[in-house]
């Protein structure tokens, strides 16, 4: 029980804005994939919240201890694409991608990414790709897939010659 109330209390400081402290708790007293994923949620509500430098500084700090991690590699493309850089988010992405971990849920970042900057072919084969990872069936292949469909043509009637 006294391990929860520390994790609680590192959690609460770091949101609090006193996250070194708390940063440095939860580093000294959970396993390394238990630290990347509090590390993740710390960043994603820093994210939420647009703090990008707090996100990114702890981001920075779990990769530092777990170099290579997708599920923070996920994240650190995410604070990227919020920032506006397209390049180091989609590297990233593709990093993330590599691992069977996290392939499917960065493909998926890979796609809506490549459609919001208007680069079609990229999410087609991202959607390719993507459909080799998951079940054809799945929601969010089939939003996707919808999202990709060009729109029908509207056909106006015919102008009046006079």
């Amino acid at each position: 029980m006294p391990r929860r109330l520390l994790l609680f209390v590192s959690i609460a400081l770091a949101l609090a804005g006193l996250g070194g402290g708390g940063l440095l708790l939860l580093a000294q007293r959970r396993h390394d994939r238990e630290l990347s994923q509090q590390v993740a949620m710390l960043a994603r509500s820093a994210l939420e919240r647009r703090d990008l430098s707090s996100a990114s500084a702890l981001i920075q700090a779990g990769l530092a201890r777990r170099p290579g991690d997708s599920q923070l590699l996920l994240m650190r493309g995410d604070i990227s694409r919020a920032a506006g850089d397209y390049n180091n988010a989609r590297t990233t992405y593709l990093t993330a991608a590599s691992d069977s971990a996290t392939a499917a849920e960065a493909r998926l970042r890979l796609f809506d990414m490549a459609l919001a900057i208007g680069a079609a072919e990229d999410a087609a084969h991202h959607l390719e790709m993507l459909e080799e990872l998951l079940d054809a069936d799945d929601p969010r292949v089939k939003q996707r897939r919808d999202r990709l469909k060009p729109a029908p043509a509207i056909r106006l009637p015919p102008r009046d010659a006079s």
